[in-house]
């Protein structure tokens, strides 16, 4: 699903960069192929704003800004509203969290740079990237290791390392100000290791079908997609929106602010000895490596490092992080034989957000349905957007049950 793919594309980059989206003459526009700006140099100017009332030019914008580093550009293609709930989140979350415990771990990640600056060599003579059982992995260090320290040096660095700037954090200064440099850091990584997730932007073509007030139907279309994909959009606020974005929103802000709630100040306040004696023996080890001299001596000081690092991880195993949504139930009109419900659970596992680790469970038929329960999914209503091979009868986002009939 070319649409579906060139959302995941924008999604992965604001994702990154913040964690660390009638009828007559048809109108087309065209994203030509283009990259990042390059490291170092600050990005291209934005283009002008997309007329309000033109919705392939408003996703063309979107696009365009992922694919040539200008990810403010692609941010604006939400509507004011929907920019302040996702501030609102990232301060949400800085007001949560314990201030020594997150300078503590900022501290020693600014100094694992340092190590991974200074040592390269040494860490690159190791058995672990030059030994007999290093296999490629040693070249594909060789290869990405400034880039990926220079990656981890800008993350680091930035606004996130202050929790006092995360409260009053604005998500579009942001991605303009730190965003857009380790966007075309990331992609350089990517295109080294031969993956590009911005691949499905190339060449994509935006056709305005129909439109009908503030509704419409865009169709896009590219050669790295076998089928053009038909589109419904909504306008928000003035901005042209996906329907199934708009549809699902509201539920996953709640889901996401749910979450962070349930980080407790008490749990927090019970971890920190624990998190802030791990972060200290981290950095001791830290401390040997910087004062290593020969390739041994580094694998000798890093060798109870990995273990250090795995339990400073788990201070951030609160609750919230470690949450999931509830099961979403789907009831399929009919009673189905085993085969067909355990080949139907399986498709809609596949569908999942996180479809590596859905989980699916097939209850016995009862009054003429099917019940298939299925964890995995974040919003209720934008999922049933993806069941094109049934019809949808009703969506409860309350409940999170989806009743359908198999076409």
């Amino acid at each position: 699903m070319l649409a579906t793919n060139c959302w995941k594309s924008c999604a992965w980059c604001l994702t990154l960069c913040l964690a660390v989206g009638c009828g007559g003459a048809k109108e087309e526009k065209k994203v030509v192929d283009g990259g990042a700006a390059p490291a170092g140099e600050p990005a291209a100017k934005s283009a002008p704003a997309p007329a309000d009332d033109d919705p392939a030019a408003a996703v063309m914008a979107a696009l365009e800004g992922v694919k040539s580093g200008r990810l403010q550009q692609s941010y604006d293609f939400f509507p004011p509203s929907y920019q302040k709930d996702v501030d609102s989140l990232v301060n949400q979350f800085a007001g949560k969290m314990d201030p020594e415990i997150w300078q503590q771990s900022f501290a020693v990640l600014n100094k694992a740079v340092q190590v991974l600056k200074t040592k390269k060599d040494l860490i690159l003579e190791g058995p672990l990237f030059a030994g007999p059982d290093a296999g490629p992995q040693g070249a594909i260090a060789r290869q990405n290791w400034d880039g990926a320290v220079a990656f981890l040096e800008t993350l680091v660095s930035s606004d996130l390392a202050d929790l006092e700037k995360l409260k009053a954090l604005e998500s579009r200064m942001f991605l303009e100000k730190t965003g857009n440099q380790l966007l075309t850091q990331a992609l350089s990584l990517g295109t080294a290791a031969g993956q590009n997730p911005l691949e499905t932007l190339k060449d994509v073509t935006v056709t305005v079908v129909s439109r009908d007030g503030d509704k419409a139907v865009v169709k896009m279309a590219s050669p790295q997609a076998p089928e053009p994909e038909e589109v419904a959009f909504v306008k928000v606020e003035g901005k042209w929106l996906p329907q199934s974005l708009v549809d699902g929103w509201k539920e996953q802000i709640d889901q996401a602010r749910a979450q962070i709630d349930q980080i407790k100040p008490e749990d927090l306040a019970a971890a920190k000895p624990q998190a802030l004696g791990q972060l200290k023996s981290v950095d001791a080890t830290l401390d040997k490596l910087l004062a290593a001299k020969t390739a041994d001596e580094i694998t000798a000081a890093a060798a109870p490092l990995v273990f250090q690092a795995m339990m400073a991880g788990q201070m951030f195993n609160t609750p919230a992080a470690s949450s999931s949504p509830q099961p979403v139930t789907i009831r399929i009109v009919g009673e189905l034989s085993d085969s067909q419900a355990s080949e139907l659970a399986e498709k809609l596992r596949g569908l999942a957000d996180d479809a590596l680790n859905a989980e699916t469970t097939v209850l016995p038929p009862e009054n003429g349905h099917t019940t298939i329960e299925l964890s995995g999914v974040k919003s209720v209503s934008a999922f049933a957007e993806k069941l094109e091979f049934a019809s949808v009868k009703a969506v409860d986002k309350t409940e999170r049950v989806i009743e359908i009939e198999l076409k």
